[in-house]
């Protein structure tokens, strides 16, 4: 969303739902909410950290990140400076409205199995509980918003963890992103080879890699939905 009168309406919006935001500054962060919204003093008032050291280093920080839900939608926006003010008789923080917000709706985790012929894949180095690294590449299964199936030849511990995870989708682009397992089981294919079913969710997936990842889920969506009409 780039046109000022509708990121102010949208921001006004959350004001009135009294939505919570995670404001995150130079290494640090803190929960806040939305004060008010002005369009015409092109300003935004939110609520101060109790801790004084949080407030004075948001102060000094050039630019923050607001990440928050309103309405079940993920919302994500940046602010520059930011300046001490009053709001109702009590101290605030204030700071000029974004140039850009962004904003996803996760519409029950809708997931899509990538090709089976000459697959994506995904590759990097796995943290194994033993504090050893094991390197990786492996084909994607399926995908969601929440997170991703992979299919590997040799079993993986749930709670393993695997760093800036390289996810290939070639023509469709790329992420890289942290990833944890969260189950691991034996598979038999069509061929009757065994492989193993890795499930994993993403944990620090951005909103610019969410809206990716949901544009390719939605062309996938829109093929499969074509598909079904021809075939009636």
């Amino acid at each position: 969303m780039h046109n000022p009168r509708a990121i102010s309406r949208y921001l006004a919006q959350s004001v009135n739902n009294g939505d919570l935001y995670t404001v995150h500054f130079r290494g640090q962060q803190f929960i806040t909410c939305l004060l008010d919204v002005d369009v015409h003093e092109n300003s935004l008032i939110f609520d101060s950290s109790q801790s004084s050291e949080a407030n004075a280093a948001l102060l000094a920080a050039t630019r923050s990140r607001f990440r928050g839900q309103s309405g079940g939608v993920n919302i994500e926006f940046d602010l520059s400076i930011v300046r001490a003010t009053k709001f109702d008789g009590r101290s605030a923080l204030m700071s000029t409205l974004p140039d850009v917000l962004f904003y996803i709706q996760r519409r029950q985790f809708f997931r899509v199995n990538t090709p089976i012929i000459d697959p994506f894949h995904c590759s990097g180095k796995m943290l194994l509980s033993h504090s050893g690294e094991r390197e990786y590449d492996v084909e994607i299964n399926d995908l969601s918003l929440s997170g991703i199936g992979l299919r590997s030849p040799d079993p993986v511990d749930p709670g393993t963890r695997l760093p800036e995870a390289y996810i290939d989708l070639r023509e469709n682009g790329s992420l890289e992103t942290d990833l944890r397992v969260v189950n691991c089981k034996k598979i038999e294919l069509a061929n009757r080879k065994e492989v193993y079913h890795i499930g994993c969710i993403f944990e620090n997936l951005s909103m610019q890699q969410e809206i990716k990842l949901q544009r390719y889920i939605q062309q996938v969506e829109k093929e499969l939905a074509m598909l079904k009409g021809t075939k009636t």
